[in-house]
């Protein structure tokens, strides 16, 4: 179930957070093409929406598919 949506100020990030089976997770997208879902086992919602803001802010940054 999609909880929230974050997108950066470009339109260029997105980030979806979503609640499955009680977990939240991330789903992350630059330039409208999926990068990977982040799982957040035993996190709360603002944790999870924290982290997709980030993203979307530049301060979580994903290449390749990884954190860094």
């Amino acid at each position: 179930m999609l909880i929230s949506e974050y997108w950066s100020e470009d339109r260029t990030k997105k980030a979806q957070v979503h609640k499955i089976e009680g977990e939240y997770h991330v789903d992350y997208f630059e330039d409208e093409k999926f990068i990977m879902t982040e799982g957040y086992p035993g996190k709360s919602q603002s944790w999870a929406e924290a982290a997709a803001e980030n993203y979307t802010m530049g301060i979580k940054v994903i290449q390749n598919g990884k954190r860094r």
